[in-house]
């Protein structure tokens, strides 16, 4: 992946909240839960892309649930 520094501020702003969130979560307030397991941020707009993928805008935060695994996949299947 290549980002630049505008892409790397966004990521870095998320990744600095979703810290904070699961500490406070894990500390007792429950309003901080996030709300999904996988997290879409628009960095450039794709017109026309497949669904979870059509974010309309840059910076635009998609979550989405975690899903079971699908059998073949190298990533989501246990080695």
């Amino acid at each position: 992946m290549t980002a630049v520094g505008p892409d790397l501020h966004l990521v870095a702003h998320l990744a600095a909240k979703t810290a904070a969130a699961t500490l406070l979560e894990h500390a007792g307030h429950p309003d901080q839960r996030l709300p999904g397991e996988h997290a879409l941020i628009g960095l450039r707009r794709q017109p026309g892309w497949a669904a979870p993928f059509d974010l309309g805008r840059t910076a635009e935060l998609r979550w989405l649930p975690a899903t079971p695994p699908r059998p073949g996949c190298p990533t989501c299947e246990a080695p």
